[in-house]
């Protein structure tokens, strides 16, 4: 039986400073199986961003 677990997130934009508004976000999940031909996940993400205006 799968067991999923729903992301955890973590999220801080700088506010000041030459990278003033670029975002850091960090994410960890998990997935946990009874089956033995599948394996447990874990994956931790970190995603980075940051806004540009075109006009």
């Amino acid at each position: 039986m799968l067991q999923p677990r729903l992301p955890v997130l973590t999220q801080t934009k700088l506010q000041s400073g030459p990278l003033k508004d670029l975002d850091f976000s960090l994410r960890h999940a998990s997935l946990r199986s009874d089956v033995t031909s599948q394996r447990d996940i874990d994956e931790l993400r970190v995603v980075v961003s940051y806004s540009l205006s075109l006009l």
